[in-house]
């Protein structure tokens, strides 16, 4: 992040403009992760149960799920990361400027 950011004046601003966003985005993302593989394991099961008439293979749709996975687990990953950083910076940034404004 640069110098040019909306967090790097006030804690407030930090809280409310970065972290809460990026927090909202992130659970909301993974609570329609969650739901599509619901949705997809429900379908996968009822090939399956219908796989011993119609002889449909599940492969593809496996596969597909597991590049969903970890696509998204490669997406959420940094941006936890990010939000742990930024979390980080809001819990010592007090601590900082103190130490960097009494040093005499």
């Amino acid at each position: 992040m640069g110098i040019c950011s909306v967090g790097n004046q006030s804690r407030a601003n930090l809280l409310i403009f970065v972290i809460t966003p990026l927090c909202v985005c992130i659970a909301i993302g993974i609570l329609f992760l969650f739901t599509g593989f619901v949705a997809l394991f429900r379908i996968r099961r009822a090939i399956r149960q219908t796989q011993h008439t119609i002889r449909v293979k599940t492969d593809k749709l496996e596969k597909l799920m597991i590049r969903i996975g970890l696509s998204s687990f490669l997406y959420i990953v940094p941006e936890v990361v990010v939000v742990a950083c930024h979390i980080y910076e809001y819990i010592y940034r007090p601590l900082w400027e103190k130490s960097l404004t009494c040093l005499f």
